[in-house]
């Protein structure tokens, strides 16, 4: 609806949940096609969308009523299923408690029971995960180099890894090392009679243990 008021177009719309009023000054066939389009807008877009919007929001509340009544219903039948507490009080026979007891001992670790005394070479040597005599001596070898500062070792020195970590020597430990030299190239001679290094060869074997899987 287009109307004058104190010299300006005023433009009005009355619908079922909602009313529009406002003044433009303008000339009137400007104002009354401003009107016609806007109450277009408003009949075939504004109002279906807010109808389906309340339609939508009046479904949901109802489904949340609904859902609250049948968990209220659903509470107020419940089984209740009584608690059972273990008893903390044993009634087997003595020599049946004796055996339980026995059980719950202290039990060695692997470590403990291997008698290890350098924790850190042990991590490094599980990590890497050796599995033939030259694999470990070249492990032990690594880890002289590069934990201990010491590029150059002896077999004395292999032997005190071996026990550091609770193993057992290889009865072939001599020829172990001759082969890691000769057959296999992993181990050089040292600067000195008795002293031996790792190879480039043998480094690279040892980089790679542990990560097969």
């Amino acid at each position: 609806m287009v109307e004058r008021k104190e010299g300006k177009l005023g433009v009005k719309f009355n619908g079922p949940n909602f009313n529009l009023d406002f003044n433009i000054e303008a000339s009137e066939s400007f104002v009354r096609d401003l009107a016609e389009k806007t109450w277009d807008f408003l009949e075939n877009k504004l109002i279906p969308f807010l109808q389906t919007q309340l339609k939508i929001e009046k479904k949901v509340r109802i489904s949340q009523e609904s859902g609250g009544e049948r968990k209220k219903e659903n509470k107020e039948n419940e089984v209740k299923v009584p608690e059972i507490k273990p008893s903390l009080e044993s009634k087997l026979p003595l020599e049946e408690t004796k055996k339980f007891e026995s059980k719950a001992e202290f039990q060695p670790t692997r470590f403990e029971e291997k008698k290890v005394t350098d924790l850190e070479l042990r991590k490094f040597y599980d990590r890497k995960r050796p599995k033939t005599r030259i694999q470990k001596l070249l492990v032990f070898a690594y880890y002289l180099k590069h934990f201990k500062n010491k590029p150059e070792f002896t077999s004395n020195d292999i032997k005190q890894c071996y026990q550091s970590i609770g193993e057992k020597l290889p009865p072939r430990f001599t020829q172990d090392v001759y082969d890691a030299i000769s057959k296999y190239g992993y181990v050089e001679r040292g600067n000195k009679k008795g002293l031996y290094r790792l190879s480039d060869k043998g480094e690279q074997a040892v980089d790679v243990m542990g990560m097969e899987d």
